[in-house]
């Protein structure tokens, strides 16, 4: 998640100071749609978790199990 919020910033950084306010208002709003959907993940996540149920997401999942 943070690594993508990262990459979002800057991109969105370079967008601003090119697009009028119209796009930059609508990237704004994808921006917080994905936050969202990052919380969303998060929350189910941790409900999961509080069942003790294990959950292994795609690419990282896979990184966290061979750190473990």
């Amino acid at each position: 998640m943070i690594v993508v919020m990262i990459v979002l910033t800057i991109v969105f950084s370079i967008l601003r100071a090119i697009l009028p306010f119209g796009m930059w208002f609508l990237f704004s709003l994808v921006d917080l749609v994905i936050w969202l959907g990052f919380m969303v993940l998060w929350l189910f996540l941790m409900f999961k978790a509080y069942q003790n149920q294990k959950l292994v997401i795609p690419i990282i999942g896979q990184l966290a199990e061979k750190q473990a």
